[in-house]
């Protein structure tokens, strides 16, 4: 049997106060919480019109959440909810309605950090947009560098970055503290009926039929959009510096078209590819099938990129410059590498889910 963990101190003044209240198994480490509730409809929602089934308030759920905040977290849970009047409800389907809430809890918590990190990534890029035309106006000297117009610019720029920061990092997730503390607290929940077990459902029961994200998907689909904003970002970086070339000097057609040819056109497929990228993450969108084409794209662009620099070197017999020229385009690496194997490990992990599935 595994040793358990020695309690500090200042756990066992907390369990010295909890056990005049509770129920405690300190061998075994679990806390008996008895919730009593006069009628099965103290418990349901009844301004929700169903046919059939009955619907569980999420309030019980988060009245449970707040209780667990007072109990140490080495110690599981096991729930009790004590009905006097089961109102001619089958407790089955009680526990049924239970498990559903708990299981929209953590689909909601799913849906709500999938959507703070696109929100995150969109504001993020439309700093970086607004800090482009900035450097795009001010190098062809549409407004100077002292402008009114040139500081609104920045200052909303960095606006829309903090945001991107605070919607990412500090802003708190309720349904994800709920669904955390009782899925990871709880061991077992039991329905009473006058004194009596009616029925009872472990962890495992409350999570069998869960749809799971595996790790490897969730993961892969996080590094895709981050590739995915990179690479907008550098495709907007590409078409602005084509442009204040070409307005810098318009008249040097043979020495620009090529250049400003092969700068437009990677910087519009690297705005698509990111684009993309987002479209796959929010799992719609036409543009996801744009994401195969982008990938190797990236990759023939890099293999291109890096063996054209290294022809230089053998040219001129030296290559102590390759170091500053990958520097140069080491955003643009990174992200093409970063697109092609998220989208590798998410092809891969899709084909998995379709064998498994069929």
């Amino acid at each position: 049997m595994k040793k358990q963990k020695q309690l500090s101190p200042k756990i066992q003044r907390q369990l010295e106060i909890l056990s005049k209240y509770y129920d405690i198994d300190f061998e075994k480490r679990l806390i008996n919480l008895e919730l009593v509730y006069d009628k099965v409809s103290d418990m349901i929602d009844d301004d929700i019109v169903i046919t059939k089934k009955i619907v569980f308030k999420s309030e019980i759920l988060q009245r449970v959440s707040e209780i667990l905040d007072t109990f140490p977290f080495e110690f599981k849970v096991n729930l009790t909810f004590k009905i006097n009047d089961y109102e001619g409800h089958d407790p089955d389907e009680v526990v049924e309605s239970f498990k559903d809430c708990l299981e929209m809890f953590h689909y909601s918590i799913h849906r709500e950090k999938s959507f703070r990190l696109l929100e995150a990534v969109i504001l993020a890029l439309v700093s970086v947009g607004i800090l482009f035309i900035r450097k795009f106006v001010l190098d062809n000297g549409v407004i100077g560098d002292d402008n009114l117009t040139s500081e609104m610019l920045d200052i909303t720029a960095w606006v829309f970055l903090w945001q991107a920061v605070t919607v990412l990092f500090l802003t708190p997730n309720e349904f994800r503290e709920i669904s955390f503390k009782i899925l990871t607290r709880l061991n077992i929940v039991s329905l009473y009926k006058q004194g009596e077990l009616v029925t009872r459902i472990s962890q495992d029961d409350i999570q069998r039929n869960w749809v799971q994200i595996s790790r490897a998907e969730k993961n892969s689909r996080k590094v895709m959009i981050i590739a995915g904003a990179f690479t907008f970002a550098t495709g907007v970086m590409s078409v602005v510096n084509g442009l204040t070339a070409f307005v810098g000097d318009p008249f040097s057609w043979l020495s620009l078209i090529s250049f400003l040819f092969a700068l437009l056109i990677s910087g519009v497929v690297s705005i698509l590819g990111g684009i993309g990228a987002i479209s796959v993450y929010r799992e719609k969108g036409p543009f996801q099938k744009l994401v195969p084409f982008c990938a190797y794209f990236y990759l023939i662009v890099l293999t291109l990129l890096i063996a054209g620099i290294v022809a230089l070197g053998v040219e001129f017999g030296s290559f102590t410059f390759m170091f500053g020229m990958l520097a140069t385009f080491i955003v643009f690496i990174l992200s093409s590498i970063l697109y092609f194997v998220s989208y590798r490990i998410l092809k891969h992990v899709n084909k998995v889910n379709s064998k498994r599935n069929a």
